[in-house]
């Protein structure tokens, strides 16, 4: 898993800790390497400091995204001793001196490694969570960088699957279970269904310009 940043110098990837003594060959540490490779930072190194896991134990990384600004990663991470399918959403700085990865969603309950991340607007302002949860519900989240505050943005009767941003950063786009695809003002108001389709066909992997 690997991810260049919007500014093509850094890249961001997820690879077993070396024998680290927090996770041993089961860990996988976030690194962000430059672009000629001569420096390579574990951003991870120090993060959750907890007992070695059983052999069969996923830990660590399992999905990250940069910030459009290229200076911010966020990460999903499974711990020890949470089920592995469970994750916790968090931010670090890409640079060496940013401090310690910052808690996101804590107050969500138990996310699921399956279909919970974050997705940054492209001007840098907004982002969005797609949560999945331990009891089943998928919900999408949002606020602006400059708040706290997150509000949920799609009705308790949708399902979504995927979302991403239109280019402009007015609007996201996800579909649902039911095989619908919505635009959604990020501005507020109610989503809008663009198309449809009927089961067992579904629509699912989103690439917005």
């Amino acid at each position: 898993m690997a991810a260049w940043a919007p500014d093509s110098k850094r890249l961001a990837f997820a690879q077993r800790g070396l024998d680290h003594p927090n996770g041993g060959s089961q860990r996988q540490d976030l690194f962000v390497s430059d672009a000629a490779g001569a420096e390579v930072l574990n951003r991870t190194e120090y993060f959750e400091d907890r007992q070695r896991p059983a052999p069969d134990h996923a830990f660590g990384v399992r999905w990250l995204t940069w910030l459009a600004d290229s200076s911010t990663i966020a990460f999903t991470w499974t711990g020890w001793p949470v089920d592995p399918q469970q994750v916790e959403v968090s931010v670090v700085a890409a640079a060496k001196d940013g401090g310690a990865p910052t808690a996101q969603l804590a107050a969500a309950g138990a996310l699921l490694a399956d279909g919970t991340r974050l997705a940054y607007s492209p001007d840098g302002a907004q982002v969005a969570a797609l949560l999945r949860t331990a009891d089943g519900r998928r919900s999408v989240w949002g606020r602006p960088l400059a708040s706290d505050t997150w509000v949920a943005l799609t009705p308790a009767e949708h399902t979504p699957l995927d979302l991403c941003w239109t280019s402009d950063s007015l609007a996201l786009v996800y579909t649902t279970d039911e095989g619908s695809l919505y635009w959604l003002d990020s501005r507020g108001g109610l989503p809008v269904r663009l198309a449809a389709v009927a089961a067992p066909q579904r629509i699912t992997r989103l690439q917005c310009p």
